[in-house]
């Protein structure tokens, strides 16, 4: 009689661990989709707006004093965007090298204003 008990709790015993490893592969199975499906790496969405109204979503990568560079998503090759052709641009906060770029350029137009 001990024994059959013995083993009844066994089986229950490992149906309980069963259980628990199907509901962690589950879990682990929705949260690999989760991370699949989210983009892993998050680019900086920068919106530069131009005169004729238009505006382009990129990645500014370099700003002179009259010429500014960008990536556009789905092109290879880096966009020129002119100073004169430019009315405004919008810098996602993730962008620190251009806001870095911009805030020394500011503290050189001070020195000289």
């Amino acid at each position: 009689m001990y024994l059959v008990l013995n083993t009844k709790y066994q089986l229950l015993e490992s149906n309980h661990y069963l259980h628990k490893v199907k509901n962690f592969c589950n879990i682990s199975l929705y949260i690999g989709l989760l991370l699949f499906l989210v983009p892993t790496v998050s680019k900086a969405q920068d919106v530069v707006h131009l005169k004729d109204g238009t505006s382009v979503e990129c990645h500014i990568t370099e700003i002179s004093d009259f010429i500014l560079y960008a990536e556009v998503h789905d092109d290879p090759y880096p966009a020129t965007f002119f100073a004169d052709d430019v009315s405004h641009l919008e810098i996602d906060k993730k962008n620190s090298l251009i806001i870095r770029q911009l805030k020394q350029g500011l503290k050189e137009a001070m020195k000289f204003s």
